[in-house]
């Protein structure tokens, strides 16, 4: 079965993008960008690694009593930086030298300035990062198609 295209396209994503990831800005005028994979959809490593995150917790789960810090740290937190933050660039430290992408240093990021978690979080659940005529869009915008 197929549904029609003009009542559920907004719906639709580009499932290589929700894996390999789009470019995030924090501020669009700023030259550090993050390399963020979808979390969730058609990102299933996402899924999975909060799967396995969450089977020593199963029975709080199960009960409703997982405190929500716990399950943010122990759970999500490592499933979206082992699947959904990829890369990243002009990222800097105290002395203005360019700081490597890796996983360890992503951790470090997000334990110093938890609001960048916070925000590129929010950019890899967002359905329209991800959208296939968002991208159809941007593209027309660029004079790229």
């Amino acid at each position: 079965m197929k549904f029609a295209a003009n009542q559920f396209g907004n719906y639709a994503t580009d499932k290589g993008l929700e894996v390999e990831g789009v470019r995030v800005r924090l501020e669009a005028d700023s030259p550090t960008w993050f390399q963020v994979a979808r979390s969730g959809g058609g990102n299933r490593a996402y899924d999975r690694a909060v799967q396995k995150n969450s089977r020593r917790y199963q029975k709080q789960l199960q009960r409703g009593v997982l405190d929500n810090e716990v399950a943010e740290t122990e759970i999500i937190k490592p499933a979206f930086i082992q699947c959904c933050m990829l890369d990243w660039g002009g990222v800097t430290g105290e002395d203005g030298k360019e700081i490597p992408f890796s996983r360890q240093a992503c951790e470090e990021l997000f334990a110093e300035y938890p609001d960048v978690y916070d925000v590129l979080r929010e950019q890899a659940a967002e359905l329209a990062n991800y959208r296939i005529r968002e991208q159809e869009e941007t593209a027309d915008r660029l004079g790229e198609s």
